[in-house]
């Protein structure tokens, strides 16, 4: 594994990079960028951001093992936002994950906002692009309680390339605090299996496409979910197939 490091503007925290189980692991960071990263091996997270990172600028080739994940968030009290995370011109070979958010259904509360993932191509992912604020991996599970993590501004812009499994995108948002404000810009990925089409899968999502969409946006269940309405998955299919 090579990895280069600059610095951009007043750095002042303590930066832990961790190369072992968690492939590369940042805390505490801000103002800092990583560049011509390689982060290759059957390892945990290729790159991994959990709480108190702001402005951090992304630019790496990761594959095989989780892929880009942003989190665990959530899981403990009085945790820091993470703010203005760049994520640019990265490859994702054969992860699990292409680009993820990762949030706790735990009673909280932080914020997650400012995002940009841009430029970047998905070789056989099998999840490339993934927002998941359901995870709550330890019993008794709570389901009662909804992820506290506020997740805003975050925009998916020119994402390209193949899909492992026929749900390309999905966004699994909190009940209590859904997402805002995401941004899908020409989303062209295609699909390796042989389920079907590929097909987004979200709910409490608050945001605008532009430009080419593959898999095509779930607008009118994002609409119906916003004013409370329950959508069957039969209804779902059908809305993609009149979609496409």
């Amino acid at each position: 594994m090579t990895l280069q490091l600059g610095f951009a503007g007043v750095f002042f925290a303590i930066f832990f990079l961790l190369v072992s189980l968690a492939g590369v692991h940042n805390a505490k960071t801000f103002n800092v960028r990583t560049y011509s990263a390689v982060a290759d091996g059957r390892t945990d997270n290729r790159k991994s951001y959990p709480p108190r990172n702001t402005k951090i600028d992304i630019y790496v080739y990761c594959g095989p093992g989780h892929g880009i994940s942003v989190g665990s968030l959530g899981k403990f009290k009085g945790e820091d936002n993470v703010e203005g995370l760049v994520v640019r011109k990265c490859t994702s070979n054969g992860t699990d994950n292409g680009v993820r958010i990762k949030t706790w259904e735990s009673p909280w509360k932080s914020k997650a906002s400012n995002f940009i993932f841009e430029d970047i191509f998905m070789d056989k992912v099998t999840n490339p692009v993934i927002v998941d604020q359901t995870y709550f991996p330890q019993p008794p599970c709570n389901q009662q309680t909804a992820s506290h993590v506020q997740i805003e501004d975050v925009t998916y812009r020119n994402i390209w390339g193949t899909s492992s499994s026929q749900i390309a995108v999905s966004m699994q948002c909190s009940k209590q605090f859904p997402c805002k404000n995401i941004v899908m810009e020409d989303i062209n990925l295609g699909h390796l299996g042989r389920e079907g089409p590929l097909k987004s899968w979200c709910s409490y999502v608050n945001g605008r496409d532009y430009g080419r969409q593959n898999p095509p946006p779930l607008l009118l269940v994002l609409l119906l979910q916003h004013f409370h309405f329950k959508i069957s998955a039969f209804m779902t299919s059908l809305l993609i197939t009149l979609y496409m």
